[in-house]
């Protein structure tokens, strides 16, 4: 065989094993969790005013269908969480005598936004205006809120370790 064939056969094979491993790796670089989604987790026990706030305005809009969105319940309410459900949030109980064993700093309203790789990137309050969905969408289109004006009950970041948003979910669509 010519010198010049030996060259074209090694460069074709090589260009194949490169493309090859390039598209079987691709969907990993791309897309690194493609069942994962952005979670807004909200946790709020029914019998305090300054969650019955949260309660209502989750209760006057609809689930964002850009996000999963979880409604932690720390006090068993039946008819809350038909309410919630009927507005397309996914409604789980929380125990908050456990939560308070692991966190005694924890105070409701609480509120999380997890990543699809199941990172908690944001775990506090929801402002003097409710602005959960403009702090999620900050993080969703990495714009991160630097003025973010924070008010209410202090929160403590042990919390979130507390709760795993996505396990909840994929239990809630009966996924493994």
């Amino acid at each position: 065989m010519q010198k010049w064939a030996r060259y074209l056969v090694v460069f074709v094979w090589a260009t194949v094993s490169v493309l090859s491993v390039s598209l079987l790796h691709s969907s990993h670089v791309f897309n690194p969790n493609p069942q994962g989604r952005w979670v807004l987790t909200h946790i709020i026990d029914p019998v305090d005013n300054e969650n019955k706030r949260i309660e209502d305005y989750l209760l006057q809009r609809h689930s964002v269908k850009a996000f999963d969105e979880l409604v932690i319940l720390l006090k068993p309410n039946m008819e809350l969480r038909k309410n919630l459900e009927k507005q397309g949030y996914i409604v789980s109980f929380g125990n908050i005598e456990t939560l308070l064993d692991h966190d005694p700093n924890f105070q409701s309203p609480y509120f999380l936004v997890t990543s699809p790789r199941g990172e908690g990137v944001y775990a506090g309050n929801y402002g003097v205006k409710i602005q959960d969905l403009e702090i999620a969408q900050s993080y969703f289109s990495n714009k991160i809120l630097s003025n973010f004006p924070i008010s209410g009950c202090g929160n403590s970041v042990r919390a979130q370790k507390f709760f795993d948003p996505q396990s909840i979910i994929l239990a809630h669509r009966g996924e493994p």
